[in-house]
């Protein structure tokens, strides 16, 4: 593989611009571009090209317009995918299973009159907006804020209940939603906790399943995706509080991991 540029050009950014002028997805555009260049490149492209600075596009196809306004830097986005050594499942794949998703939740729960949903935070909370989007039904949201991992990468095996005033669930059918299924002891406890709150019957919904032996004997009722033993970040799943933002989700590097 040649050496990755780190000078820019003389000629006028023709190379970056064809990529971005072509026809590939925003997203595919951005993994082109730092195949075969350096973030340094891409610095000096990004302060020198308007015409970069206009047509950058990131994973979640949004385009990044600068001038004056800097609520974005496209370099930081650059940087935080270079924390990733890969990307497990895309953006457009998570999309797609979504509607999968929230078909089957709708024609389950369409005899309800109200659906009560509880998300668990933090991590739930980029899966939930997407998901319940999708899903037309009249839906209470509530959310708890759990937590389990306290900063690590692995589940501490502790489930701890952070709010003071938990939901209102008597009587009611519950949609739960976490990001990931890794031990089960999260959903066990908190599933447990609301039905001994008086919830007439729990329901769980996770983006990711881990494929492994749990510590708790628990499956999601609804699962997007399965994936190996491994740890994973983006669409709010974090490393140390970051990477939650990401569009999709990925396996962090061992050199990023401390």
């Amino acid at each position: 593989m040649a050496p990755r540029s780190t000078g820019v050009p003389s000629a006028p950014f023709s190379k970056f611009s064809s990529i971005l002028a072509g026809p590939l997805s925003g997203g595919l555009r951005c993994k082109q571009l730092w195949k075969s260049h350096s973030t340094s490149y891409l610095r000096l492209v990004l302060q020198k090209n308007s015409f970069a600075k206009t047509q950058l596009y990131f994973q979640n196809r949004a385009l990044v317009r600068f001038g004056g306004l800097r609520r974005l830097d496209p370099v930081a986005l650059l940087e935080m995918h270079e924390d990733i050594e890969k990307v497990l499942i895309a953006e457009e794949v998570i999309e797609k299973r979504l509607d999968v998703i929230a078909a089957r939740i709708h024609d389950d729960f369409a005899h309800e009159e109200s659906l009560q949903v509880v998300a668990i935070l933090k991590g739930a909370l980029v899966f939930m907006a997407d998901l319940l989007r999708r899903v037309p039904l009249r839906l209470e949201i509530e959310c708890l804020n759990v937590a389990s991992y306290h900063g690590g990468t692995e589940s501490s095996g502790q489930v701890d209940f952070l709010d003071t005033k938990l939901p209102d669930v008597e009587g009611r059918s519950i949609l739960l939603l976490d990001d990931i299924l890794d031990t089960g002891r999260t959903l066990e406890a908190v599933t447990a906790k609301l039905l001994a709150m008086g919830a007439r019957e729990v329901k769980t919904c996770v983006l990711l399943t881990k494929d492994k032996e749990r510590a708790a004997e628990v499956e999601a009722d609804y699962s997007a995706f399965e994936i190996g033993d491994e740890f994973v970040v983006g669409y709010g799943l974090d490393y140390d509080g970051k990477y939650r933002n990401l569009p999709y989700v990925g396996v962090l590097k061992t050199t990023v991991i401390s």
